[in-house]
């Protein structure tokens, strides 16, 4: 009979007399020590009570409610506040606690009107800067070759200047736009 050791290697068998079992007295167990006596319990200090969370002394509503929206309820959600020139906060307790917030349809088809025409502005305002940087680039190789007629040039110059001046004359449009609707909370 062979023995394998930890690394798999075997291992040189034993002899046969040291398989026999011993024929001695089994072993005397030793005696168990006595155990030693508890420690008194100790006295822990007292629990502190919990503390109760006041509100903040310049909150008069210490009371939060959360409420999950889709895309689509917040972006309308996000809409009627813009509209209403109410913060989001006011806006909700007001549609929850009172009676419900009625936008004017004027007011709403003006608003929308206001966007459509937002939106084409920026349009401009994009196709603008992407026109002058086709221009710049039709500019940049003659500036200093010169190859294209004086006059060409000049004209190509100024159109570019031209398009950067309507550029930023759209963009002032649009701010000013916003700016007035916003102002008086359309």
């Amino acid at each position: 009979m062979a023995f394998w050791n930890k690394e798999k290697t075997k291992v040189q068998p034993l002899p046969e007399q040291e398989l026999a079992p011993a024929e001695t007295a089994p072993p005397v167990p030793a005696p168990v020590p006595p155990m030693p006596e508890p420690l008194p319990p100790q006295e822990q200090p007292p629990a502190k009570p919990a503390k109760k969370q006041k509100p903040a002394p310049n909150r008069k509503r210490p009371f939060d409610a959360h409420v999950w929206f889709s895309e689509a309820e917040q972006r309308k959600l996000e809409r009627r506040v813009e509209q209403s020139g109410l913060s989001k906060g006011v806006f909700i307790r007001k549609a929850a606690l009172e009676n419900p917030i009625v936008i004017d349809p004027e007011k709403e088809k003006l608003l929308s009107a206001v966007n459509k025409m937002t939106a084409e502005l920026k349009y401009i305002h994009a196709e603008l800067g992407r026109q002058g940087g086709l221009l710049k680039m039709a500019i940049k190789p003659n500036e200093g070759q010169r190859q294209a007629h004086p006059e060409e040039w000049n004209l190509l110059v100024q159109t570019n200047h031209d398009l950067v001046r309507t550029q930023k004359l759209v963009w002032k449009t649009m701010e000013a736009v916003n700016g007035y609707f916003k102002a008086h909370q359309f």
